[in-house]
């Protein structure tokens, strides 16, 4: 038998057992009518899975996601830690006797002189700045124990109703000041809250010492704390967010957590884990950490100011002094930050995972008038004060009282999936064959088989099928075995 004869046969026996079934319906068609009729419908079918196909893998192409959002219940959740810094940084106790005394006769004379509100601003400005670059260069030694915590107050720390807090364990320095201190820190010990509720959080009473607070200069953010809730072992960014609280008040922060999980490269959200950038804050690498060092970088860069929020991370060759110039170039760079001038030169990408704690906030009156004397009559022993020096309004004006707890037992997940991966895209494709043309995983096979066979003759002049001893299949015999569909006897010739 001839090559073309063998390719010939090899194709009918192809065609009459195909898996395909528009192929196996051309070859059994009869009549030249029917065969044009089924070649078109398999050929325009065959030609809408191509572009159902290309269609999948443009769509596989683009990475697309899509969010998930769900609410898990849990028994108990892990209580995040809290950073309280007091709002007025640098205080009369905190600056060297020189600068305080300064300071306070010009804001005498000023009083004295009836300046000008212009005249005002400028000094509170030019003050301010001596201030800071006094506090910064200040070697003072930071407490054990924050004193915006007074020992004497036996329930100034306390957690669900029942659990004294050791303060020495439990809070530590923030920055390396005695101006924030952060609850429940990186350690050993772990807090829960295992109910909802306000009971069932953390309770702090805090001490303002208004009187230690420089006029005018430290108390733009008036007299209070501002409080931090944030992801447990990260620092705060302290030039971001926070709840402010006030004295004579009793404030409840009720939280709520979420968890926003996005797919990196190269999936559109395009995300990051922080690997390979530049990260001055510790803990989980996120897009506003990495602005703000992006900011600190560049103002050390061009004011050579390393600012004490980023805890040493910048290490000049040699340590200077904090100077008043150097504070104005960072104000100058603040400003540029705020208009977006800077922000280009900053590569920030999304962070791929964010947990955040929204919060909401309501406060009343504290302590309750009818509650002062017995205050005062206590001061002795509960505040540590002389009681003729605890009046009623030293009572109310320094102390204020907060609840942080979760309302709910849950965390909002937002989970960002991949729409179409790569199991949906051989699903997609088999699909598609499938309803168009019938065919399958196996009828690929066989079209790879077909082709391959086809060749090798071509090539070989033989079909590469071997039996005993190695011979070539008798083609002939090969052309016997082919199951026929019927006789040409049988057929009705009108089809």
């Amino acid at each position: 038998m001839s090559k073309q004869d063998r390719i010939k046969t090899l194709l009918r026996f192809y065609g009459e057992n195909a898996t395909v079934h528009g192929i196996a319906a051309i070859h059994n068609s009869l009549s030249i009518l029917r065969k044009v009729i089924f070649a078109f419908l398999f050929t325009s079918l065959f030609g809408a899975v191509i572009y159902a196909v290309y269609s999948s893998f443009y769509s596989f192409s683009l990475r697309q996601v899509y969010t998930s959002v769900e609410k898990e219940s849990r028994r108990n959740i892990e209580f995040p830690s809290v950073t309280i810094c007091r709002n007025g940084k640098a205080t009369k106790s905190s600056l060297p006797v020189n600068i305080v005394d300064k300071t306070m006769a010009k804001l005498e004379g000023i009083k004295n002189g009836n300046a000008s509100l212009s005249a005002l601003h400028k000094f509170v400005q030019n003050a301010s700045l001596e201030v800071r670059a006094a506090f910064e260069n200040s070697n003072m030694s930071v407490p054990e124990h924050p004193p915006m915590l007074l020992r004497h107050i036996k329930d100034a720390c306390l957690f669900a109703s029942n659990k004294y807090c050791n303060v020495t364990r439990d809070f530590r320095s923030t920055y390396g000041t005695d101006a924030c201190y952060t609850f429940h820190g990186p350690g050993p010990n772990t807090y829960f809250q295992a109910e909802n509720g306000p009971f069932f959080g953390l309770q702090l009473i805090l001490y303002v010492n208004e009187s230690d607070y420089l006029p005018l200069i430290e108390t733009q953010k008036g007299a209070g704390f501002t409080i931090f809730v944030h992801e447990r072992g990260t620092i705060p960014l302290l030039e971001i967010g926070g709840i402010l609280v006030a004295p004579e008040t009793f404030t409840q922060i009720s939280i709520y957590k979420s968890e926003t999980i996005s797919l990196p490269y190269p999936f559109r959200t395009n995300c990051s884990d922080g690997e390979g950038l530049t990260n001055y804050f510790p803990g989980r690498y996120s897009d506003q950490s990495c602005l703000v060092t992006c900011f600190y970088k560049h103002v050390f860069e061009k004011c050579g100011y390393v600012n004490p929020t980023i805890g040493g991370k910048i290490k000049p060759k040699k340590k200077s002094k904090v100077t008043i110039d150097m504070l104005k170039c960072e104000l100058e760079m603040r400003d540029q930050f705020l208009e977006g001038d800077s922000l280009a030169h900053c590569d920030c990408p999304k962070a791929c995972k964010e947990v955040i704690y929204d919060s909401k906030t309501s406060s009343s009156k504290w302590p309750v008038d009818g509650d002062l004397p017995l205050y005062r009559h206590l001061a002795k022993s509960i505040l540590g004060f002389d009681p003729i020096n605890a009046s009623d309004d030293f009572s109310s004006k320094n102390f204020l009282k907060v609840r942080i707890y979760f309302d709910e037992l849950s965390v909002m997940r937002y989970v960002t999936k991949e729409l179409i991966g790569e199991l949906d895209l051989i699903s997609n494709i088999g699909g598609h064959l499938g309803f168009w043309c019938g065919a399958s995983v196996f009828s690929v096979f066989e079209a790879i088989a077909l082709i391959a066979s086809i060749l090798f003759m071509a090539i070989f002049g033989k079909s590469g099928i071997k039996v005993n001893n190695d011979k070539d299949l008798d083609m002939e015999a090969f052309e016997k075995s082919v199951v026929k569909v019927k006789s040409d006897k049988d057929l009705d010739k009108d089809d």
